[in-house]
């Protein structure tokens, strides 16, 4: 019996030093984590002790030498000094849990740009509530769950990367009423559903995947796509199907025109005398003007005609930023002084 029960103690004394070990918790810049060589990772579990009126949290990729890669759930539910959220750094964040930040006072949020996981999960109801108008959902293969920004004060919402949007994810926002979709994204039911009058804008080459009811009881201000996707879009049923858009799909569409990649320019600079002003209409017209003591000699291209004028990049043209590029050459010494000599 007696080594029973001192088999017993120290079993109990080796789980106790396992935990001890394998599973720790520490405070850094205000913010709380736990994190174990067991699990490879840290978790971030709210404010440290003393920190809890504390305006703004940054989020790393490292905490006591381990990924940070989650956001706990309820870890800041209700925290109403908390007015920014500053993510940009936590490349190896993979989930965001539900209520993390529901009914928080955040104002701001900064996503990461990239992701060390290929994609990051925004939980249910994780920003419902929250302060902020204005938000950029960075980084690619975002997916945000159910109702993850019910409620919230968002004026307007700029998806950056692919996104998938699940279910009342915006539901009863309001106060918004422009969407930009940057590269693409698949919509869920009722995404939409309770939100203003909506201006939507579509830059990707490929249309947006929707479910019939994305914007159920929204009225639709407009829908701008590419040029190159407008056909696509007219063709969907989805698309076309949004039945409590009172002025109907069909009117709302609208082309929009095709950007115009970047053209830097060295010893000059670039003039746009005409843009595109529908699908019909597509082009720009390009004048490269020389700088002091240069003179316009070609573009990247070859192409000696100045000014120039192009079709934008679209699915079926594609234009390199660095063909667009005019290249100038020094004036010959003396050449103008003796022009002007011989009169």
């Amino acid at each position: 019996m007696k080594q029973k029960s001192l088999l017993a103690v120290l079993t109990a004394l080796c789980l106790s030093f396992a935990s001890s070990v394998f599973a720790a918790e520490a405070v850094l810049n205000g913010i709380k984590y736990e994190y174990s060589f067991e699990m490879g990772e840290a978790h971030v579990m709210g404010f440290g002790p003393g920190y809890e009126s504390q305006s703004s949290i940054v989020v790393p990729d490292m905490a006591m030498n381990y990924p940070v890669t989650q956001i706990d759930e309820q870890a800041f539910i209700n925290k109403q000094t908390l007015k920014k959220v500053d993510l940009s750094k936590a490349t190896n964040l993979k989930e965001i849990k539900q209520h993390a930040f529901l009914s928080s006072g955040v104002e701001e949020i900064i996503f990461p740009e990239n992701n060390n996981n290929g994609g990051l999960i925004v939980g249910k109801s994780a920003f419902g509530g929250i302060k902020a108008t204005s938000l950029e959902l960075r980084g690619t293969l975002l997916t945000i769950g159910e109702s993850a920004f019910q409620g919230s004060s968002l004026k307007e919402v700029i998806f950056s990367g692919y996104v998938t949007i699940g279910q009342r994810v915006f539901l009863n926002c309001a106060s918004l009423t422009k969407l930009d979709f940057n590269k693409g994204g698949y919509l869920h039911n009722f995404a939409f559903e309770g939100c203003g009058k909506l201006e939507i804008t579509i830059k990707n080459k490929l249309p947006n995947i929707i479910q019939g009811h994305v914007f159920e009881g929204n009225e639709i201000a407009s829908v701008k796509v590419a040029c190159a996707t407008l056909d696509a879009y007219m063709s969907d049923a989805n698309w076309m199907a949004v039945s409590a858009n009172p002025i109907g799909m069909l009117d709302a569409f609208a082309s929009l025109a095709e950007a115009l990649p970047e053209v830097k320019v060295q010893n000059g600079s670039l003039k746009i005398l005409a843009e595109p002003t529908s699908c019909e209409n597509n082009t720009y017209t390009l004048f490269a003007v020389a700088g002091n003591g240069f003179e316009f000699k070609q573009w990247a291209d070859g192409t000696t005609e100045n000014p120039r004028t192009i079709e934008p990049v679209c699915a079926v043209c594609s234009y390199d930023a660095d063909m667009l590029t005019p290249e100038f050459e020094e004036k010959a010494n003396g050449i103008e002084e003796i022009l002007n000599e011989n009169g």
